[in-house]
């Protein structure tokens, strides 16, 4: 089973957190407020089994029966339903292999309520499944959904592969799925507390598909184990999972997962400051997806290595890999990846003082976050055009986005970057030479 992101002064940083999905993954803005705001988008490819709000509008009711194998088309946000009869502690194991799609899969009792949900981190192909050992005598819906209503049609072939009375295998299997399960549910949560339950029950995943020799489901959880330092700030600790789930996917000709592991690698480099070392994993991956055709993936690789450039001071290659990321993203349909390729792009625009060309790709990032109703995408945004027009002199202009973009965030409840772009208003006022005013301001920044 493959179980596939300062004192107030002029100039500081804070993470903002954006969420794409294509596999599934973390979109980290990093947002510095000074002369002229920065926007960096740094992408860690992460597995979530998690339930993706998929309508189930032009969901199809089978039956999934043993020895009975279905291939399927399914489009971009659409859904599959199959029924499979359960006798109470009866073993099922679903295979659902992915050919050019990602899925993910929900079972669920009679009444609707969920007992397992799973994507795994293996983008368009591999396999995900569904081991389970029913509590009670139930018909059980499994739901195969298409991850992201903008995303291609593909195809996928499921199958009810096993169905019997569990030995002790299936139920270390079962008991494996249980607590990876529990432990993504633990690290969701985002809290201290939480982050070091989840690592436990992720170990206990762990030891048990390594018990029954599933070398997919080892690599996916060390994967996650992986995620869950990084949330820590363990970053070598990290790294050091990334690599043995590297390893794994490797042996397995795993090539969609392998791609994923060395981005991962690739952000604990960046994390660590060494940017060379970060390009070349991104490097590695790049090949890797485009054999699979994961052009959503690569987009993101793509968008990953132009921020190491950035860090490097190779602002033209940096510029060049953003706008190899575009149409790839426009061809998965996927426009918040295009509007953080485009607040990037503005950013290596501003650091070079073209702000006329930094304007216009804020803009259009600004346009696409509004279409997708991303009122944070679009305060980062107004932020970072408060902050151009502020070099340019304009600052009325300034102060118009500015104020949007101190609503936006109000609306949000977001006080971390409510603050920074308060801060950012009383910086104007202080060019103004309004004194009282960019004090006031500067206080309610502060008090934040």
């Amino acid at each position: 089973m493959t179980n596939n992101s300062a004192s107030i002064l002029i100039s500081y940083l804070w993470k903002q957190r954006f969420t794409c999905r294509g596999v599934a993954w973390c979109i980290c803005l990093w947002l510095s407020v000074g002369p002229v705001s920065r926007t960096h988008a740094r992408t860690l490819l992460m597995p979530a089994w998690v339930n993706n709000g998929i309508s189930q509008e032009g969901a199809d009711l089978r039956p999934l029966e043993p020895g009975k194998p279905i291939e399927r088309e399914l489009a971009g946000g659409q859904s599959h339903i199959y029924q499979i009869i359960l006798a109470s502690g009866q073993y099922m194991h679903v295979a659902v292999e992915q050919k050019g799609i990602d899925v993910a899969v929900k079972l669920s009792g009679i009444d609707g309520n969920p007992v397992a949900d799973l994507d795994g981190s293996n983008g368009l192909r591999g396999s995900e499944s569904v081991d389970w050992i029913a509590e009670t005598a139930d018909v059980y819906r499994l739901e195969v959904n298409a991850v992201g209503k903008e995303f291609d049609a593909g195809r996928y072939e499921i199958k009810l592969a096993e169905l019997r009375e569990p030995t002790e295998q299936d139920k270390d299997r079962a008991a494996a799925q249980k607590a990876f399960v529990e432990a993504k549910q633990l690290r969701s949560k985002g809290q201290k507390s939480s982050l070091e339950a989840a690592l436990k029950k992720f170990e206990e995943a762990l030891t048990l598909y390594r018990k029954v020799e599933d070398r997919a489901g080892e690599a996916g959880t060390l994967i996650w184990i992986g995620l869950v330092y990084s949330s820590l700030s363990e970053t070598q600790k990290a790294l050091e999972q990334y690599n043995q789930a590297l390893s794994l996917r490797r042996a397995l000709g795993d090539r969609g997962g392998e791609a994923i592991a060395l981005n991962n690698i690739g952000r604990a480099y960046e994390v660590l400051g060494e940017s060379r070392k970060a390009l070349e994993q991104y490097n590695q991956a790049l090949p890797l997806l485009r054999a699979v055709g994961d052009r959503g993936i690569e987009a993101t690789v793509l968008n990953n290595m132009a921020l190491a450039l950035e860090t490097l001071g190779e602002l033209q290659k940096a510029l060049e890999h953003y706008n190899q990321s575009l149409p790839l993203y426009g061809a998965r349909g996927n426009r918040r990846g295009e509007a953080i390729a485009f607040l990037n792009m503005g950013a290596v625009y501003a650091t070079q003082g073209e702000l006329q060309k930094a304007l216009e790709h804020y803009n259009q990032a600004l346009s696409v976050l509004r279409e997708a109703g991303d009122k944070r995408g679009e305060a980062i945004t107004l932020n970072n055009l408060g902050n151009v027009y502020r070099t340019l002199s304009e600052m009325q202009k300034a102060l118009e986005h500015l104020n949007k973009a101190v609503s936006l965030l109000r609306e949000a409840g977001d006080q971390l970057s409510e603050a920074g772009v308060t801060n950012n208003i009383g910086a104007v006022y202080q060019m103004l030479g309004e004194l009282d005013k960019a004090l006031e301001y500067r206080n309610r920044a502060v008090l934040l």
